[in-house]
C-alpha cells in the first residue's frame, strides 16, 4: 500500500494505491489517471509512480508492505515529496558578448528568453548606451504583447525585431550600419503579468572600417 499525510491534520491518512494480487490493485479516485503502482514483486519492487505533480502534492508518502498469511505485522517506511517551482524563470540570453560587423552592412544581434505561458503578456525593449555617459539609455525599439512594434525615429527604417515571442525570439536587425552604432546594446524582457523585475542581457556590436 501506498499513502500519504491527509489534507486536514488529524485525518486518517490518504491511501493512494493498494495491492494484493496481481488482480487486485486500487487507485483511489483522487489519484486516478496520475498514480501508478510500477512493481516486481518477486525482485520486491513496489514503486509509486505520479504524474503531473503540484504543489498539493507535497507531503510525505508511506510505503507499507504487508506479507499476508506470514503473521508478521505490516514493515513500512517514509519519503517527503518536495515540489518544486517550474525552472521556467525569465532567463535573457544574447549568445555572443561583441559582434563586429562592416561599415555599411546589416547586422542582427539575437536575442533568446525563456518562452513565456499561455496568456503571458511579454514586454521587449531594446536599447542602447547613451551618445552622451550619464544620459539615460537610447531606446531603440519597443515590443508588448500583440501590438505594433514602436521604433524610435531615429532608428525608423534602420531597425527591425525580428520575432518569434512564444518561441522566445526577440532579434534585433541594423541596417546600414555606421561608426556611430558602435556601442553595447541592452535586450531587455518584462512579463507584465509577473511581479519579477525586467530581464536583461548585454552585448556589444563593434563597426569596423571597409
Amino acid at each position: 500500500m501506498w499513502k500519504t499525510t491527509p489534507d486536514v491534520s488529524g485525518d486518517p491518512p490518504i491511501r493512494i494505491i493498494t495491492y494484493s494480487g496481481p488482480n487486485t490493485m486500487n487507485v483511489q479516485s483522487k489519484y486516478k489517471d496520475r498514480a501508478t503502482l510500477v512493481h516486481d514483486i518477486p525482485s520486491g519492487r513496489a514503486d509509486l509512480q505520479l504524474q503531473r505533480v503540484t504543489s498539493t502534492d507535497k507531503r510525505v508518502y508511506v510505503c507499507r508492505i504487508k506479507v499476508l498469511n506470514s503473521g508478521e505485522d505490516a514493515v513500512n517506511d517514509t519519503a517527503r515529496l518536495v515540489v518544486l517551482e517550474s525552472s521556467s524563470a525569465l532567463t535573457v540570453d544574447i549568445p555572443q558578448k561583441e559582434y563586429k560587423i562592416v561599415n555599411g552592412d546589416n547586422v542582427t544581434i539575437p536575442c533568446r528568453f525563456t518562452p513565456p505561458k499561455t496568456g503571458d503578456k511579454v514586454q521587449v525593449i531594446w536599447a542602447t548606451s547613451p551618445d552622451v555617459s550619464g544620459d539615460p539609455a537610447n531606446i531603440i525599439l519597443t515590443y508588448f504583447s500583440l501590438t505594433a512594434v514602436h521604433v524610435r525615429s531615429k532608428y525608423e527604417g534602420r531597425a527591425t525585431l525580428v520575432h518569434d515571442i512564444p518561441s522566445g525570439r526577440a532579434d534585433l536587425q541594423l541596417q546600414r550600419v555606421t561608426g556611430t552604432d558602435t556601442r553595447v546594446y541592452v535586450c531587455k524582457i518584462k512579463v507584465s503579468n509577473k511581479t519579477e523585475d525586467a530581464v536583461y542581457d548585454t552585448a556589444r556590436l563593434v563597426v569596423l572600417e571597409n
